[in-house]
């Protein structure tokens, strides 16, 4: 890396090197012996290459600058000057000076050495090379110096970056200093214009911003970011200060402040303060010995390593003893001796296998381990023999006691998280303790790292065994078999059992109170031929055990007890009596005025309705006509059709059954289709057919509940009683393919709205007196039409939600159900 067989070329009388012709034939500036190679980098107003010099047989690097950055007017001038400044620098110095420089028509140049084999910063660190903090003050004190020199010569270097720090063997090496921004931007104003040459994040904030003129203190900053990168390897824009080593923590944080004013007064302040840390020697300024004449030199001790030699008393040693005694006779007593790390008492051994230490080493040769160790307080790097931390002061002893009784406690509450199963709870500490790089803790260090894989393995094992449990669990609740899910949990040890097994746990346990309660209701229900409620407990208690033969078969018997299917093929169920709430109770989130308030309606006899909504095939087959939009689905509800046409398919099905029609029509106006658009409807009376009233409507739908829906209050479990918005499609569906109520009736909640017989009054609810059997409004000019629709959201499709329509009109969303008077007799 020396520079000393490197002699600077004799140049013409104004610097400048007669013009050449290159390679391609052209005129260009550049000496005849220049061969260009390859280009390194490019910025944009300077370019970097590789080129070989064969008058002197070596490969050069040549930098060139854009001549017009320099101005028209002195700048090549300056250039010159800057160039001469730097070749001017002592042979010795850490630093490539330039060895030729020369200009063409367009360019500004320089050449300087390679570097041969040496590697830069850049690749130093992107080869996975580190520094410790002694050798990065060793390796970057010389650089140190040159910015020194360079600072009182007036040169400000600009562009120290990873790429222009070289590393040899035993030497760091400076490159490329910013030429033509020594001076006054007014002297070169094209330069400032056109920013800096090369914006690194290596360069000072202040030198980024490129109207402001930068001082020494941008080089403190860039070559503070520079030991930064190389001990966390992270560039200044990405820094983490937790990367830092602490030892260089402080220095570091302080030369890379964001104010050039708060940074170090000058590079000899920073020095002084990398000179602390590596315990280093201040170097020598060039050529200046009388720097050097307060710092003791080394002088040989009788064990063959180094003290610093006494400078207050001539003749002396620092023990009071002549040099020339020292040397000559052993030393005797507690003498200390110097050691990499500063000085050791006499007769101090390793901790681990007793045997004396070595000065000149930095290990045990015996058991290897170092002399060095780091305080578990702030983590320093002390000698094992040391008292108190030399950066924070604290007792290392007795931090060492501490920290060897944590671990043992840490010890044995993971030996008995895993006696409890708290594997995840184990292994963090297990790491924790497997990261102490503490010498004197390396058995609770090696066990920690023993232990990881084998607490992963046993929890991986339990992982296993707690999945199959669950899935065994979720196979058994899904047969319905609930006593013996609940078995099997109980057998997974308490700390195992998760979420979902302690859900399936209480779930089990619900089903089997629920089951029982189902049995006793059932068999009351017999007893008092109550078969409409016998007829719900039956339904719920089929959704529990659904494998349970008797009470499927008792199903069957009920249904054929309740329910009548017509010559058509329409199945009609048989509803009781009874007594329950109309409207919306106070905390239903989605109540609406007209709900309101809810009031208590009896319903006087029992009657029959329709299990479904009457569908497009039995529209059909009594009216001969299908109104509805989509006609390819017979099973779908009939839809499209007015009120009136609601009333006449009613009298048309008691006509056809032998039954009075329970309806008189007037002065009926049709459509085309055949549809009764207008008529006056009076009522004869009779057990016809007939739609039902609105309180019968909202009776049936309940089928005993008292929440917004007649199973429950959860909104998410519409879609399986429903077809809305949320999964109808934009259509109708078949009947009866979603979940019935407690009555066995279908479609009730959603698939088409439903018409009824009363007109309908926003505000009927708050001035009606009939508590038994109410038949709506006197009059009106609108209809009820109850229940949800494929088109309409989930708030819709409450029991209690009443809307309207004009009765002359028709809708794709509206069709109706049909209900008649109960057999006399009957059960």
């Amino acid at each position: 890396m020396s520079e000393a067989d490197l002699s600077l070329p004799d140049r013409p009388g104004d610097g400048w090197p007669a013009a050449a012709t290159d390679s391609a034939g052209e005129t260009n500036g550049f000496p005849e012996s220049f061969s260009f190679k390859d280009r390194l980098d490019t910025s944009p107003k300077s370019e970097t290459w590789n080129i070989f010099d064969r008058a002197r047989k070596k490969n050069l690097v040549l930098k060139r600058f854009d001549a017009a950055t320099f101005g028209i007017d002195g700048g090549a001038g300056r250039f010159e000057s800057d160039i001469r400044q730097l070749q001017a620098l002592p042979a010795e110095a850490p630093f490539f000076r330039p060895l030729l420089y020369g200009k063409t028509d367009s360019w500004l140049w320089y050449v300087r050495d390679a570097g041969g084999t040496a590697k830069t910063l850049r690749e130093w660190v992107v080869a996975g090379k580190s520094m410790r903090p002694f050798d990065v003050s060793k390796r970057f004190l010389p650089l140190c110096q040159l910015l020194i020199e360079m600072h009182r010569q007036g040169i400000v270097h600009r562009s120290i970056k990873p790429e222009n720090i070289f590393l040899g063997p035993d030497s760091t090496i400076l490159v490329d200093a910013d030429v033509g921004h020594f001076h006054d931007p007014a002297v070169c104003p094209g330069m400032v214009e056109s920013g800096v040459f090369n914006p690194s994040p290596f360069l000072a904030p202040e030198q980024r911003a490129v109207s402001e003129l930068v001082g020494p203190a941008a080089d403190i900053w860039s070559l503070a970011a520079c030991i930064a990168y190389v001990v966390s390897k992270q560039e200044p824009d990405a820094l983490a200060v937790d990367k830092l080593p602490v030892e260089l923590r402080d220095v570091l944080l302080k030369a890379l402040n964001e104010s050039p004013g708060a940074r170090f007064p000058s590079v000899e302040a920073f020095q002084d303060e990398m000179v602390k840390i590596g315990k280093a020697t201040r170097p020598t300024l060039f050529g200046n010995e009388q720097e050097n004449q307060n710092v003791p030199s080394p002088v040989p001790s009788t064990s063959g390593s180094t003290v610093p030699a006494d400078t207050s008393t001539s003749g002396t040693s620092t023990s009071g003893t002549s040099t020339s005694e020292a040397s000559a006779s052993p030393m005797k007593g507690p003498v200390s001796v110097a050691t990499p790390f500063g000085i050791v008492p006499s007769g101090e051994k390793c901790p681990h296998c007793h045997s004396p230490v070595v000065p000149a080493g930095r290990m045990c040769p015996k058991c290897n381990r170092p002399y060095e160790e780091p305080c578990l307080s702030c983590n320093t790097s002390n000698p094992f023999w040391a008292k108190q931390c030399r950066n924070c002061s604290a007792d290392l002893a007795a931090a060492k006691q501490k920290t060897g009784v944590a671990l043992k406690l840490q010890q044995q509450y993971v030996m008995k998280l895993r006696e409890t199963y708290g594997h995840d709870k184990a292994l963090p500490i297990l790491k924790a303790i497997s990261l102490v790089s503490h010498p004197d803790f390396v058995p609770q260090r090696d066990w920690a790292k023993m232990m990881i894989p084998i607490v992963q393995k046993e929890r991986r094992d339990i992982r296993t065994y707690v999945e199959s449990v669950r899935s065994q669990a979720r196979t058994t609740f899904d047969a319905q078999k609930y006593d013996l899910v609940r078995k099997i949990v109980e057998q997974v040890p308490q700390p195992l059992v998760d979420e979902d097994l302690r859900k399936m746990y209480v779930e089990a346990g619900d089903c089997i109170t629920e089951v029982d309660s189902l049995i006793r209701e059932i068999r009351n229900a017999i007893a008092t031929k109550q078969y409409s409620t016998l007829l719900s407990c039956v339904q719920r208690y089929l959704e529990l055990k659904s494998n349970d033969p008797e009470a499927r078969s008792l199903q069957e018997k009920i249904e054929k007890l309740t329910t009548v299917t017509t010559p058509i093929g329409m199945k009609l169920r048989r509803i009781p009596n009874g007594k329950f709430y109309m409207g919306s109770h106070e905390s239903d989130e989605f109540i609406r005025n007209n709900e309101r308030p809810q009031h208590r309606v009896s319903i006087a006899k029992t009657f029959l309705i329709g299990v479904y909504p009457v569908t497009q095939a039995e529209f059909f087959s009594v009216c001969e006509y299908n109104p509805s939009i989509s006609t390819d689905q017979p099973r779908c509800p009939v839809d499209n059709v007015t009120w009136y046409g609601a009333v006449e398919f009613c009298n048309r099905l008691s006509e056809r059954e032998g039954f009075p029609p329970y309806y008189t029509l007037a002065d009926i106006k049709r459509r085309s289709s055949g549809m009764i658009e207008r008529a006056e409807v009076s009522i004869a009376g009779g057990d016809g057919y007939r739609l039902p009233t609105e309180a019968e409507w909202e009776y049936s739908c309940r089928a005993g509940s008292i929440t917004p829906w007649c199973f429950g209050d959860l909104v998410m479990e519409v879609g399986q009683y429903a077809w809305y918005f949320d999964n109808a499609q934009q259509e109708t569906h078949p009947v009866g393919l979603k979940k019935p109520n407690s009555w066995g009736l279908y479609d009730l909640h959603g698939n088409v709205m439903e018409w009824c017989y009363d007109y309908f009054d926003e505000f009927y609810y708050q001035h009606s007196t009939d508590e038994e059997d109410p038949q709506g409004p006197e009059a009106g000019s609108t209809r009820v039409i109850r229940g949800g629709a494929w088109q309409f959201g989930a708030e819709a499709t409450r029991s209690p939600y009443r809307n309207s329509y004009n009765p002359e009109q028709s809708s794709s969303v509206i069709g109706f159900r049909v209900v008649r008077a109960a057999p006399e007799g009957g059960l």
